[in-house]
């Protein structure tokens, strides 16, 4: 009996060392998974630059030393120079989407917003005001649903697409507008313009199907064919160097007009949803990603830091 009972007692005493060891086997692992997803999510909220109850991201502009980030709450900025600046919803315009924003430094600095229902303004102040100088999809009788804009940096004339209509443009900084492409089925996320002293006047569209070009002036399109974009294009910018796109798989870059193309390295691989190249600053990029975070370069995308 007496052998019974200490096999018993052996039993019972392995049973509670195996429990022992389970748990602090499971507690180990628990302290690890916590410890990468600390690391993981600390460096991720790092990167964030956090805009209040934003959940709709659409648009990127980097001006100056400025962040300019549409939303469909408004128009909100911050420094893109201080590390941790607040974001500042700028009070001028309607707190309504801003879809996309266009430009011109050159003869004088004009900025360009377009969106849904606030259709396209200007301001020759740095966004302290604001005319309209397209009537949005809220205004009865004359509903222009805006998703892109563009403008040309040579001779200031605007190309901006609206649901239903397709490509509009203007010659004159928007006194009068004209129906330049009214075919375009696909759905265009964002316009860029390249047109230098030594080149014709180049449209990109970035869309949900890729990224399209005409050499024309918005007449005809052809498809740029890369497998990079076939996920679609969601930011676009460009200089007299090159040309950057932002996809659902990253960044890419091309310097002969979209005929080839190269991943852009040093950045999350997450979706894009923002590039912005600074007008009259070669070099100076900035890149949003559909969580709002946002990367800055100052040597055309060689080296990358998040906006704290």
């Amino acid at each position: 009996m007496a052998r019974a009972a200490d096999k018993q007692q052996q039993a019972t005493t392995a049973v509670k060392h195996n429990w022992i060891s389970i748990l602090l086997v499971a507690a180990l692992v628990a302290v690890a998974t916590y410890l990468v997803l600390s690391t993981f999510l600390g460096s991720s909220k790092a990167a964030v630059s956090s805009i209040p109850a934003q959940t709709h991201i659409h648009a990127l502009l980097l001006n100056g030393n400025r962040l300019l980030v549409g939303t469909h709450n408004g128009l909100y900025e911050r420094s893109s120079k201080v590390e941790g600046a607040s974001w500042q919803v700028n009070q001028a315009l309607p707190a309504t989407d801003v879809m996309a924003f266009a430009y011109q430094p050159v003869p004088t600095s004009v900025l360009y917003a377009a969106g849904h229902s606030l259709g396209v303004v200007v301001s020759s102040d740095g966004g302290a005001n604001w005319n309209n100088i397209l009537p949005g999809a809220g205004n009865f009788g004359n509903p222009n649903d805006t998703h892109a804009l563009a403008v040309d940096p040579n001779d200031g004339s605007l190309y901006v697409w609206v649901e239903k209509k397709g490509l509009l443009g203007s010659a004159d900084q928007g006194a009068s507008w004209q129906t330049v492409n009214a075919t375009m089925s696909v759905q265009v996320m964002t316009l860029w313009v390249e047109h230098d002293s030594a080149a014709k006047q180049v449209i990109y569209a970035g869309t949900t199907a890729g990224l399209l070009r005409s050499d024309d002036g918005g007449s005809n399109w052809v498809s740029i064919n890369a497998v990079q974009l076939s996920g679609g294009v969601y930011g676009l910018s460009g200089s007299s160097k090159a040309l950057y796109v932002g996809t659902l798989q990253g960044l890419y870059q091309s310097s002969d007009h979209g005929n080839s193309w190269q991943a852009v390295a040093g950045l999350p691989p997450h979706g894009i949803v923002g590039v912005s190249i600074q007008q009259g600053a070669d070099g100076h990029v900035a890149v949003m990603f559909n969580d709002a975070s946002i990367y800055l370069s100052s040597d055309n995308g060689t080296s990358w830091q998040a906006a704290k």
